[in-house]
């Protein structure tokens, strides 16, 4: 069992016919960061354009760099990127993300 160290954020906006996320998708600001894997891990994406469609997906790491599980997770599904939202309302749409899964 691998212990996670960090974890990495990777994302692209949703266009074209093959949406999947890979990990050399780290050209928005914010993604390619390493986030230390503490009991409160935030990834923060900037520069989003407003009415466009984005895909993310997370990475995990251990302390040595190796990558856990050979590839990045699942790509989530496109999302809309808008103003920001209240917290309560970004905490119930990531949980319906995390439910329809």
């Amino acid at each position: 069992m691998f212990q996670v160290a960090w974890y990495r954020l990777f994302g692209r906006d949703a266009s074209g016919s093959n949406v999947r996320v890979r990990l050399n998708d780290y050209y928005i600001k914010g993604c390619g960061d390493e986030i230390p894997a503490t009991s409160f891990c935030q990834f923060r994406v900037q520069n989003l354009t407003n009415h466009k469609k984005y895909v993310f997906a997370v990475s995990a790491y251990t302390a040595d760099g190796k990558l856990i599980g050979g590839s990045i997770g699942t790509t989530s599904r496109p999302m809309l990127a808008s103003h920001p939202l209240p917290i309560q309302m970004g905490w119930g749409y990531l949980a319906q993300v995390k439910y329809l899964q």
